[in-house]
Parts: C-alpha cells; structure tokens; sequence
C-alpha cells in the first residue's frame, strides 16, 4: 500500500469512529467515503453535490479553493429522497490525498422548517377554527421548535400579511426583537425592490395555492440599522377545516455571503472572457508580424535590411515577454492563497529594480530610495513583488524624455501598523480626464504604453488582496505620485 493509500484508509477510520455525519469528498463533490451516521441520513447518496440547490452548489464550488488553505464551515441544505434536512459542515482539505473531510450536523427537527411547522400545526387536535385561540393552544410546541431553529420562522395572518409570530432568531437576521415586528406587515422590512414579488407571493398563499414545494424567494431585507442583507424566503398556507386559509408560515434564512459569492463569481467570469479574448489578440499580433519579418529575412540578401528586420523582431519579443510576465502576475494574484512570511523590503526592492538593467530607459531613469537597511514586514512576499514591480515598470516606461533629469523617489516605512509605499516621479503624468479609468483592465492611457494594459489594474487588485488600497495624484506633464497601503 502506497503512502496516499495508507494516509486515505486512516482518514476513513477516524470518521469511522465519530458520531457526527463525517465524509470525505473529492473536488467534484463524489463521495470517496462515508460513515454511519451520514448514511444513516443518506444510504446510497454517491455525489454530496446532487443533495445541494444549484445555488448552494455553486457556493461549495466557491468555497472549495478556501477549503484548500483553512477550515471552512458551511450552512447547506440538503435534500434526498423528498426529505430536506439543514446543516452545518466544517471542511478542512488534505493535501496527502487531494480530497477534503467534513465533519457535520444534521437537524432534524429543522427538515424543510416550513413544511415541519406546518405539519405541526395540521395535525394538531385543535381544530383551527379561530386564529388567536388555535396560536394559543399550540404555540407551547411551536415555540419549542423554532425557538432552536436558525432559520427564522413567522406566522402571518392570511389577510395582510402582518406578524403574528417570529421566532427569536429574527434577530440574528435583521436586529429586530420578535416583539418589535409582531403586529406588522412584512411590507414593512423588505426592500421596496422587492415589495411586488412579496405581493404576489401573498396573494399566492391567501389564495390557497400550494401545490408543490413553497416557491423559494431570494429578496433583500432592511436591517434595524438600515444596512441591506439578501434572505431566502418561503411560505407556506394553512387550511382550517372548511379549507379557507387560516395563517400563513414563512421561514427566511440569510443568503448574504452565497449572494456575494455569486456576484464575485459572476465578475470573476466576465473578467475571465475579457482577459483570454484580449490576451490572444495581444500575443496573436506580435507572432503574425513575427512570422512576416522572418519570411523577409528568408528572401533578403542585404545585410542592413536583414539587421533592420531582426532588430524589429527582437521589440516584439521584448513585447511579448511582458504581456507573458503580467499574465502570470495575475494568475499569480488571483490565487487567493496568501503565503505569509518575513520580508526584507530593501532586499526585495534591490532585486527587482536589478531587472530593469535591460529597461531602454535604464541610464536614464534616477532612481533614489528611502529605506531602512533592517525594514521587514510579515506579508506576502510574491504580491509585494507584484506591486513594487508594477510601480517600478510604470515610472520606467512613462518618464518624460523632455525633461534634463528623469526621477524617481521612492519611500517605504511603517506608519500607524500599515507598511506605507510612495513613488513619486516627474515622468509624463496622466490626462486629468483618464484618470478614473487608469485603473480598468486592460485600459491604456497613451501611445507610450506597449504592454497589455493590465499594470495599473494588477496594482490595485494586489493591494486589494493584502487587505490594502492605492491612491494616487498625477498632473499631465508634471509627473505621478502613486501610495499603497498595505496591512502588516
């Protein structure tokens, strides 16, 4: 038995012998192995990712590179066999084997919480008849169910919607006590964007309508302090004996970080598209007047012209050697792995302004610097990299040729827990009216600029990364001054 299956066989054991629904999964979400307790919930699920919604597929997807640098917890839904049962999941990755283990717990007593309630309350012995007097004979077990429910479960009466029960955790939601909205509509807490689809679905519940599961809501609610947070929300309505509807349930549950994970997946795959269209035309250019040149080269028996040409191939070598090098910096910077260590800045800064001895503006570009000999910092060194060498790359490539002396001064210190990065030069400075946009991919501001457009951009998305920002001024004709702060 080799070394990856020795180390599968004794993760196996240890969630063999734990209580908890414990499993191990792959990156697609198969199940590799499975204890139990799991199957004791779900006996022959082969696929963890086929008892999740699609959105809570899509935020597990999401969630998997986290996975592979810390433990990640996840609230899920889980669904199998018509039964659905709420969860909470802490993973944590083994890089030995490439699959992660999740540990977990199932609650039962939270199985689809409207439909549980619900059923609850149908097979009461009172009939419900009279709405106050039906709450008040059940809400002893009621209570005893949503009051240890995380999902937040209301009653309603079937008219206008107004509270007539909440349960204690609306105010982990949205800050309210269950008494602050009790005795009103939901009208009331919803954002106004949403406000026809509470309508509809009222009516859809007042008017008896409840074939199928309850219609699932994502809608975004205002908190007590005015902030707005996304919830998914069902409801549900409750017959009396003639059939009319006599209450109507609802359960909401916070959505906000899967909303979020969504949006930040949804940018990451437009940026996605832009950069490859754009990256293949940039390197697709250069090689076709490569391919040109060369063919000249073949049928030319002047030396001079022969020179000419391979002096022209050599610029868009260089080219594309810089569009290769920020195209790893960004794949670099779109890990989101963060390998913190201790950083020498000076060392650092030295070594990547020793690259530049090749830059055409190398002799004529003065660079001075501003750091103590002993300045380190815990950090990321290989981002650090990134920005000092997008500064660096900027001022090397945009300095003013008009000018008797071209400078740039550079400063690193830290200042009130954050390392402080100041370049200033007196280079060809920016257009007042581009400047809110030097930041866009891809975006290029002059005919100076040769590489791919992404300098900028990889600037402020790095610092981002490191939990910092970038400002800047710039005056056209005068020069640029760029500062990053950066957390330490």
């Amino acid at each position: 038995m080799n070394t990856v299956d020795l180390l599968f066989e004794q993760s196996k054991k240890i969630i063999e012998i734990t209580d908890q629904p414990s499993l191990i999964i792959n990156a697609q979400s198969a199940i590799l192995a499975a204890n139990a307790a799991f199957r004791h919930y779900f006996d022959d699920s082969a696929d963890f990712g086929l008892l999740l919604n699609d959105p809570e597929r899509l935020q597990i997807q999401v969630a998997m590179e986290e996975m592979k640098h810390d433990t990640t917890e996840l609230l899920l839904t889980l669904t199998y066999q018509g039964k659905v049962l709420s969860s909470k999941w802490k993973f944590q990755y083994l890089k030995e084997i490439d699959a992660f283990v999740g540990f977990g717990e199932v609650y039962a007593n939270e199985t689809a919480s409207v439909e549980e309630v619900a059923d609850l309350l149908k097979s009461s012995p009172t009939a419900i008849t009279d709405i106050s007097s039906h709450l008040s004979a059940n809400m002893d077990k009621f209570q005893l169910i949503t009051d240890h429910i995380s999902d937040v479960v209301c009653l309603h009466h079937p008219e206008d919607a107004r509270y007539l029960y909440v349960s204690p955790s609306v105010k982990s939601l949205v800050g309210f006590e269950p008494h602050e909205m009790e005795g009103k509509t939901p009208y009331e807490f919803f954002h106004p964007d949403f406000i026809q689809l509470l309508e509809r679905d009222h009516q859809r519940s007042a008017e008896g309508k409840s074939e199928g599961p309850p219609p699932q809501m994502d809608v975004m609610l205002v908190t007590k302090t005015g902030e707005k947070i996304w919830a998914s929300v069902h409801s549900e309505p409750l017959f009396d004996e003639k059939g009319e509807v006599a209450l109507i349930i609802s359960s909401s549950r916070d959505i906000s970080k899967r909303k979020l994970a969504e949006q930040d997946l949804m940018l990451k795959n437009t940026e996605l598209n832009a950069f490859s269209y754009r990256i293949s035309h940039d390197l697709r250019s250069p090689l076709t007047s490569i391919m040109g040149l060369i063919n000249l080269i073949v049928h030319e028996d002047n030396i001079e012209k022969i020179k000419e040409y391979t002096g022209i191939i050599s610029s868009r070598v260089d080219a594309m050697d810089r569009l290769i090098h920020s195209i790893m910096d960004y794949a670099r910077n779109m890990n989101n792995r963060k390998v913190i260590e201790e950083v020498e800045l000076k060392e650092l800064l030295d070594s990547i302004k020793r690259d530049y001895r090749f830059h055409p503006n190398y002799g004529i570009l003065k660079v001075r610097c501003e750091v103590e000999e002993s300045l380190s910092v815990r950090q990321d060194p290989e981002r650090l990299k990134i920005i000092f060498n997008c500064l660096l790359s900027n001022a090397y490539n945009f300095l003013d040729r008009n000018k008797e002396e071209s400078t740039l001064d550079i400063r690193l210190a830290i200042k009130e827990g954050e390392l402080s990065i100041e370049f200033d030069d007196n280079g060809i400075g920016i257009k007042e009216e581009i400047q809110p946009q030097v930041f866009d991919m891809f975006y290029r501001g002059t005919s100076l600029s040769q590489g791919a457009g992404l300098g900028l951009y990889l600037l402020k998305q790095t610092a981002k990364k490191l939990d910092g920002q970038v400002g800047f001024t710039s005056q056209e004709g005068q020069g640029s001054s760029f500062r990053v702060q950066v957390a330490v």
